[in-house]
């Protein structure tokens, strides 16, 4: 099966892992390279635009499994689906600091929170909190599937 060079996620997936520890390696490379020549800085800025805006988009399409779209189509699915994964990342980044704002403007003489540095919830343990949850809840699901049952998840 060949497939076109704008559609990787056609490609198959060994390629696919080749391709992102590529841009891994240059963009971890480019970065611990103390130089300030101008050449160096388009390589990073390159590698960077490609980690944020090409793999969540390619990697989403893999997992949508929607394949076979053509090279305008899935790029333009690329890009859409990085951008959007990438501003719910920033919104689960903000959403501890947000909370503090809001807890501390609606209660400002209780002190609930008594300054952003004692918000025990941060933005990591939110993901992982998530993904957590996720995860439990396919094995639940293949469980109950397992066992005829119809399942929860729908």
């Amino acid at each position: 099966m060949t497939s076109s060079l704008l559609c990787p996620n056609d490609w198959e997936i060994k390629r696919l892992f080749v391709f992102i520890g590529a841009i891994q390696i240059g963009l971890i490379a480019s970065l611990m390279i103390d130089s300030a020549s101008p050449l160096l800085s388009i390589t990073r800025i390159l590698f960077g635009f490609l980690y944020v805006i090409v793999i969540p988009g390619v990697l989403i399409l893999r997992n949508l499994h929607l394949h076979n779209l053509g090279p305008s189509r899935t790029l333009i699915y690329i890009v859409t689906l990085s951008l959007a994964f990438d501003m719910f990342l920033g919104l689960i980044a903000v959403l501890p600091f947000l909370i503090g704002v809001v807890v501390d403007g609606i209660f400002p003489a209780a002190g609930v929170l008594g300054g952003y540095q004692s918000l025990i919830i941060s933005s990591a343990g939110l993901l992982i909190v998530v993904g957590v949850v996720l995860d439990t809840m396919k094995q639940i699901e293949a469980q109950l599937m397992m066992r005829n049952y119809e399942g929860f998840i729908r």
